[in-house]
């Protein structure tokens, strides 16, 4: 479940959680306050959107957000858990947002995107040869701009990352940036071909010139001024992709005489003039999202194989020893030897120059008492160095070493005897650090204890001030982009669901140019003019009929299989049918356009290499069409952008430790409200399993028969099966709860009759699954409303008001 940033959308509607410990009506969050407890909810369609945990262990860990002041669910897990959200890289993930437009939820493919190495540093970001100043004033009020100033000499004044990702659909590069005595900067794709745009920051602000190159084409570059905050602009320009692309993100210094072509040209500077540069970022479509951070990264490697590139001096390093903070058998036991040498050090890494990193490692006591966490060069002498009381969970002494910097420290209680320790400092004359474990006889003693045992997992080190959701390394260190939770608005920009699909793809090409020769048009004239549905220019198509019956239409190879055509479609003129096909015209489904976009369907069919397109009846009649999309499945699902190639987006990936929750796998209750687009096959509500189909909790609705179904397998024997007599109907908002313990099942659908069974053995479980089960079967095509898990079990009756 280790993955990339799991965190949540900035809403625009806010509201608190209920904490009135009342369990008469149908409230998630009440269940979850009035047990008290552990546990964890999300509620979405509601006038109080919010996300909840409770932790009766640590109650300071308690954390309440009500959706609206953008904090993330990191910012409660990070020290408690281990989450993830993997979204759609490539296609990104599109749905209704709070502003009316159907575009990528936030997400930022560039890594590190606040954090710039120095010269001669290369860190996710390619080193500049400009001197570069962190910490300074930024346009968001904070102090995470970074000042540049042009080196001398006859170089390419730049910072870039190459190979972001590969796409064949457009996305859109912004960053903001400020004049420091040199007006000019660029945006280029820095793969290979080097086409971009260049911006002029004097005054107003301006577009100087875009530059084509390769298989990039450059579009919509925008420089928009920052309010509030004078100098400061986002500047921001779109690359499209005639072929599949392996994409790149720079951002420079032209030289002042550029009019045209590669705009990193090398040129001298005068080590004084440059710019200010913040918030770079890099989303799927045709305009730049809501700015958001990247910065989930770990630097050192083999972060849970402690055994593997590390140093063992007089420690015996034992592998998958016990279970680790996530419940999974991974956590390493360090067994001390008699040498009274013990110490266990990690590769070295590299940091930029007065860095500010932290270090931390989960670790539990088995025999020993004080350990001691060192973060440093390699031979220890320039660093700093805390004692931690594994016993007791106490910190000790926090002390400099050397010419190092002690900023702070912390111990995180994360239950089952486990701790997150941390260290953070500055190693001002090393760019080369380790981190360094051993045991110790007392606080601020550097004398080791011969044959103490203790455990230790998930090792870290950030460029941060404080430990960062944890990232698993292998033989090389990760810097993860970031994808907001796919949330979904209404119309009126409060929220609808949580919104999790399967890998799905769109075999239709060039969904939103329907210009391209792709389409053969009859009878109609197209132009890529239109406003989109997502707010953009030019980003839809317009189609007119020259004549009656004018047909645009797309030829796909494809397999027999389910399918199901669909598209945005709004009328520009006239009031003639439209009608769609997927059968090359056998067959014409007229489809109700109005003046609004509306996204529109023809039922699902079963067929071989079908034909798709429009059909405008009336001759002179127009309308705008974007998001042209055909699926080889029997439900529509969220827009995918395509080009010259079938784009294939990925399935959602929601998953979470219930060891957050503090239970003993003895007892759990699980409450869903969802709406499920169909019941063709079964869906997945949750799954809640140790990684195998052995030892699972699978919670779903029947495929046909629409009745919600509770499982539950010990030792790969099935051990409980309770199917509710009600059913559900796709379409219609739902309500399922779960309540499981030793020889006690129960299951309620919609305060139907509760299901039972009274024989059953509980599994060991440590990784709740959102909307699929292991290797994202059977998913959930729909919406999540509210979902909720506590370490209890509930009563019947409380069963049926939850789920009233």
């Amino acid at each position: 479940m280790l993955g990339l940033g799991f965190a949540l959308t900035n809403f625009g509607t806010k509201g608190g959680v209920v904490d009135t410990p009342d369990l008469s009506g149908s409230s998630a969050a009440a269940l979850l306050a009035a047990y008290g407890g552990e546990g964890f909810s999300m509620i979405f369609d509601s006038t109080a959107p919010s996300i909840k945990i409770t932790d009766s262990t640590t109650p300071s860990n308690d954390w309440d957000s009500d959706l609206g002041d953008g904090y993330s669910v990191q910012d409660f897990f990070k020290n408690r858990s281990f989450t993830s959200y993997t979204g759609p890289v490539i296609s990104g993930k599109r749905l209704m947002q709070a502003d009316g437009y159907i575009k990528p939820c936030r997400h930022n493919l560039l890594a590190l995107s606040e954090v710039y190495p120095d010269p001669g540093v290369t860190i996710k970001w390619a080193n500049p040869s400009d001197a570069v100043t962190r910490g300074q004033a930024d346009p968001f009020g904070t102090t995470k701009a970074s000042k540049f100033a042009l080196g001398t000499g006859t170089v390419l004044h730049r910072i870039y990352q190459a190979a972001i990702v590969t796409t064949s659909t457009p996305v859109t590069c912004s960053y903001y940036a400020k004049a420091n005595g040199y007006n000019y900067v660029y945006i280029r794709e820095e793969s290979s071909t080097g086409a971009g745009a260049v911006f002029d920051l004097s005054g107003s602000g301006s577009v100087v010139g875009t530059y084509d190159a390769g298989s990039v084409s450059i579009s919509n570059a925008t420089i928009t001024a920052v309010s509030g905050y004078a100098g400061w602009f986002r500047v921001s320009c779109v690359m499209s992709f005639s072929s599949a692309t392996t994409v790149g993100f720079g951002m420079g210094f032209p030289s002042q005489s550029w009019t045209s072509g590669d705009p990193a040209n090398a040129w001298s500077g005068d080590t004084v003039s440059g710019a200010y540069f913040a918030f770079p970022m890099v989303n799927s479509g045709t305009q730049p999202l809501e700015y958001v951070s990247s910065e989930a990264h770990n630097l050192v490697i083999q972060s849970r194989t402690l055994g593997t590139s590390w140093t063992a001096t007089d420690i015996t390093v034992g592998n998958d020893a016990t279970t680790s903070p996530d419940g999974t058998t991974s956590a390493e036991s360090l067994t001390e030897g008699v040498a009274g040498t013990a110490l266990l050090r990690s590769t070295a890494f590299t940091v930029p120059a007065s860095s500010t990193v932290t270090a931390y490692f989960y670790l539990k006591t088995s025999t020993a008492t004080w350990v001691r966490l060192t973060l440093a060069d390699g031979s220890d002498t320039n660093g700093v160095r805390q004692w931690f009381n594994l016993s007791t969970g106490a910190k000790g002494t926090l002390t400099a070493i050397g010419s190092g910097t002690a900023s702070a420290s912390t111990i995180t209680d994360c239950g089952n005897g486990w701790y997150l320790c941390s260290i953070t400092g500055v190693c001002s004359t090393s760019t080369s650090l380790t981190m360094s474990l051993s045991s110790a006889s007392a606080d601020a003693s550097n004398t080791r204890v011969n044959s103490v045992v203790y455990y230790a997992d998930c090792a870290q080190a950030t460029l941060s001030s404080s430990p960062l959701k944890f990232v698993e390394t292998g033989a090389s260190a990760v810097f993860n982009p970031h994808f907001d939770l796919p949330i979904e608005f209404n119309t009126d920009g409060t929220v609808k669901a949580l919104v999790r699909e399967e890998q799905r793809t769109n075999l239709a090409l060039y969904s939103n140019d329907l210009t391209n020769a792709a389409w053969t048009k009859s009878n109609m004239t197209t132009a890529l003019t239109a406003t989109g549905a997502d707010g953009a220019s030019n980003s839809a198509t317009t189609c007119t009929a020259t004549a009656a019956n004018a047909t645009v239409l797309q030829a796909i190879t494809s397999a027999s299989s389910a399918r199901i055509t669909s598209a945005y479609i709004k009328r520009r003129t006239g009031s003639g049918n439209i009608d769609m096909t997927q059968d090359n015209g056998s067959t014409w489904t007229t489809v109700s356009v109005t003046s609004s976009w509306t996204r529109l369907n023809i039922a699902s069919v079963t067929s071989t290499n079908p034909t798709v397109g429009l059909r405008i009846v009336t001759s002179g009649d127009a309308i705008d069409v974007m998001y042209f999309q055909h699926e080889a499945a029997a439900t529509v699902s969220s827009p995918i952008v395509t080009g010259s190639a079938a784009v294939t987006r990925a399935a959602d990936v929601i998953e979470f430790s219930n060891r957050v929750l503090g239970w003993s796998d003895a007892t759990l209750s699980v409450y869903t409200k969802a709406t499920l687009d169909s019941i063709a096959a079964t869906q997945r509500l949750c799954a809640i399993d140790d990684g195998t189909a052995n030892e699972t909790h699978q919670l779903s609705i029947v495929a046909s028969t629409g009745v919600y179904n509770s499982t539950t397998v010990d030792g790969g024997v099935s051990q409980a099966n309770a199917s509710t007599g009600a059913a559900v109907t796709a379409g219609t908002a739902f309500k399922a709860a779960t309540s499981i313990k030793v020889n006690d099942l129960a299951a309620a659908l919609n305060n139907g009759t509760v299901a039972t069974d009274t024989s059953i053995t509980m599994p060991t479980v440590h990784t709740v699954r959102l909307g699929a089960g292991l290797s994202a079967a059977a998913p959930s095509t729909g919406g999540i409303h509210e979902f909720m898990i506590v370490p209890t079990d509930i009563t019947d009756a409380q069963l049926g008001s939850l789920t009233t």
